[in-house]
């Protein structure tokens, strides 16, 4: 960088919050061209510490993320809300400062990003179905994700990877997806409450593909059923995971299917706390979404506990945090018990908590091994029976597996009688610990 734009970078720095930039005069102040202070103001927008408005001008910001939220890495924001990073470079760890949504011209586009495209490293632009935006954010040297369920060209990917950028796949929409960043950690969903707005790209399995793709695509899910689709993406019917796994590599998918019947769906629409409900207490761990008679997507465990940190449900975490109650069982690092007190007023049906107070002990008791701001990676529900009472309830949790960076922890809830609810989670700290 020259020292023209580390001067006009340090001066800005300096402006209070709130000011607003003038190129001519900021030219004059500093005796230096237009031109020169014009790239300099797209590096600090590069850099997070202006933000430029259409019609209104350019504005110095708080150089940190909005509110009290710390910078997240690309690979971790596309893993914390389940898409699919097809391009990830050696740095993917790499902070994200700032996010563009791509949905106007190649001139405004270039505009909204430095020159230099070692300034836009940490940059993520948002492009829909727009093979020439996606080539020309890959160019300027940003990362790429891709919104709606878009491809990309193979030469756009090509020089992506070449280039050291992400690409991110999201089924989302870009105004979905801002959403979603925006509340990364501040959990407080309003709109994007349906399975449509959770779901992540599936992972197509046809009818006429053989056992030996099937161990390809989830080698390592334990799940019971799988969606089968047949070439026009219709639903038709359950892959048996018991069987497929016994049966020969080459025997073909539709001869192991169990019927539609069991193959638990929703249309796309369908309230997220309906679909979290449903598959709790059914114990099915995965569930395909569809758009009309089409599949166009898959929700499973993480999902559910996705939408459950993100936007609670009746209510914010501090409310299930007052179900839990210390008990008279001593507790050690490794294992915690809590009663769980569950409200006579208001509620009907106690089990619609069961999945918000066990990700909430989790939490709680992740937070006491990992520290503050460790995360949910992934995880299993299992239901073997619907709660049917307010009293005498108790949740567990105990470490099964800890490392360096992480822990897996096994929840269950349970009276005098039997269990209720077990679950297994997996944490890793926050980064930088």
């Amino acid at each position: 960088m020259s020292i023209k734009n580390e001067l006009i970078l340090s001066y800005i720095k300096e402006l209070d919050v709130g000011t607003k930039i003038s190129v001519r005069r900021l030219s004059e102040i500093l005796d230096v061209s237009v031109g020169t202070v014009y790239k300099g103001i797209k590096a600090a927008e590069a850099q997070g510490l202006v933000v430029t408005k259409p019609k209104s001008g350019t504005f110095k910001i708080d150089s940190g993320v909005a509110g009290e939220a710390e910078p997240v890495s690309l690979k971790r924001a596309a893993k914390f809300l389940g898409l699919t990073m097809i391009i990830e470079p050696a740095d993917a760890e790499r902070m994200l400062s700032r996010v563009v949504i791509c949905d106007g011209s190649e001139k405004q586009l270039r505009r909204a990003l430095s020159d230099e495209p070692k300034d836009n490293i940490n940059v993520l632009c948002l492009v829909g179905d727009r093979p020439d935006m996606q080539a020309l954010v890959i160019e300027l040297g940003a990362n790429l994700m891709l919104t709606g369920g878009a491809s990309a060209q193979p030469l756009t990917l090509i020089q992506a990877e070449r280039r050291g950028l992400a690409v991110i796949s999201a089924l989302q929409d870009s105004r979905t997806i801002m959403m979603l960043l925006e509340k990364l950690h501040s959990p407080a969903i309003e709109s994007t409450d349906d399975a449509q707005s959770w779901m992540k790209m599936p992972k197509y399995l046809y009818s006429n593909d053989v056992v030996a793709d099937w161990h390809k695509l989830c080698e390592d899910i334990a799940i019971q059923t799988y969606p089968v689709v047949d070439e026009n993406l219709m639903l038709c019917g359950a892959l048996d995971v018991p069987k497929a796994f016994a049966a020969n590599p080459s025997q073909r998918i539709s001869g192991i299917l169990r019927p539609e019947s069991q193959c638990m769906h929703f249309d796309c629409e369908t309230p997220m706390a309906r679909v979290a409900e449903e598959m709790l207490l059914s114990g099915n761990s995965i569930a395909a979404v569809t758009d009309g008679d089409k599949v166009s997507g898959v929700l499973d465990s993480s999902d559910i506990m996705r939408y459950f940190m993100f936007s609670g449900r009746n209510g914010s975490a501090p409310m299930f945090e007052s179900f839990l109650e210390a008990t008279d069982v001593s507790d050690t690092e490794d294992e915690k018990y809590y009663n769980i007190r569950i409200p006579n007023r208001g509620v009907a049906d106690p089990s619609e908590f069961t999945l918000p107070v066990v990700l909430t002990a989790a939490m709680r008791h992740a937070g006491e091994i990992l520290g503050e701001g460790c995360v949910i990676e992934s995880g299993t529900f299992f239901a073997s029976k619907t709660i049917d009472a307010h009293e005498s309830l108790m949740l567990s949790s105990k470490l099964t597996r800890r490392g360096e960076q992480g822990c897996t922890l096994e929840e269950e809830i349970f009276d005098d009688s039997c269990s209720y609810t077990k679950a297994i989670l997996m944490f890793t700290a926050k980064q930088g610990e």
